[in-house]
C-alpha cells in the first residue's frame, strides 16, 4: 500500500471519498497541503458557480492519511471539530478521539489519572502529534513534559513512545500486543472499533456505556 491522502465526503452512512481525477479513477494526493488545496479549491468553485443549487460546507468533507500498512488518520475534519480545545465533560475520551492511536493514547493516559484531567491535556497533544509516525519524530522529553500534570508522565511517556512503535507494526486484532494496553484498554478497543462486547468487563464507565448506548 503506497501512502497517500484523501478527501471523504460525509453521507448518511459515514464518509467515504469518491473524488476522482478526469480519467476517472479515484483521486489521492500525495502531501496533506495537495488535499487541502483540493478541498478548498472545489468547495469554493462549486459555491461561486451561478448554477450551483445549495450551498456546499467544508464541514461536509475530511482529509484522510493512509499509512503503508493501511492504517487511517484524520488530519482534518470539519472546521467546527479542528478548533475544538476542550473534551466534553458528559462523553468518554475514547469517543472524542480521531483514530485507534489516539484511543490508545488515552487509555495509557487514563491509567491512575482521573478523566477530567486527561480530558485537559488530550487536545494540544492531538494537536502536535496527531499521528503515530509524527510523535515518534519528537523525543520522550517533549512527550512527557506535554503530559506533565497527570502525574507518572515519564512512565507515561515512555509507554506511549513504545506503544506507537508496536503500532505501527500492529495488525489491528489483539490490543493487548500493544506495549502498555492491557484489559481495560483492550475491552475499549473491542467496543469503539470492532463493534464487539468483550466478556467480564470491569471498567464502570465501559460497562455504563454497553449499557446505555449498545
Amino acid at each position: 500500500m503506497i501512502k497517500h491522502y484523501e478527501v471523504q465526503t460525509k453521507f448518511t452512512y459515514g464518509w467515504e471519498n469518491v473524488w476522482r481525477d478526469e480519467n476517472g479513477n479515484l483521486e489521492y494526493f500525495k502531501t496533506k497541503e495537495q488535499a487541502m488545496k483540493a478541498l478548498k479549491e472545489n468547495v469554493d468553485d462549486w459555491n461561486n458557480d451561478p448554477n450551483t443549487t445549495e450551498i456546499y460546507s467544508y464541514d461536509d468533507y475530511q482529509v484522510v492519511y493512509t499509512d503503508k500498512n493501511n492504517n487511517k488518520f484524520l488530519v482534518f475534519k470539519t472546521l467546527q471539530e479542528r478548533n475544538k480545545q476542550i473534551m466534553r465533560d458528559d462523553l468518554m475520551v475514547q469517543q472524542q478521539v480521531d483514530n485507534a492511536w489516539q484511543h490508545m493514547v488515552g487509555v495509557i493516559c487514563l491509567n491512575q489519572t482521573g478523566r477530567k484531567k486527561v480530558k485537559k491535556v488530550l487536545p494540544n497533544f492531538f494537536k502536535k502529534f496527531p499521528r503515530p509516525d509524527i510523535l515518534l519524530e519528537s523525543d520522550r522529553d517533549t512527550i512527557a513534559s506535554m503530559i506533565k500534570t497527570l502525574g507518572m508522565h515519564n512512565v507515561k511517556a515512555q509507554r506511549i513512545w513504545r506503544m506507537s512503535e508496536d503500532y505501527l507494526r500492529w495488525d489491528g486484532e489483539d490490543a493487548t500486543q500493544l506495549h502498555g494496553i492491557g484489559k481495560y484498554g483492550s475491552d475499549s478497543y473491542r467496543i469503539f472499533y470492532k463493534h464487539e462486547i468483550p466478556d467480564n468487563v470491569e471498567d464502570k464507565e465501559l460497562k455504563r456505556y454497553i449499557r446505555e448506548e449498545l
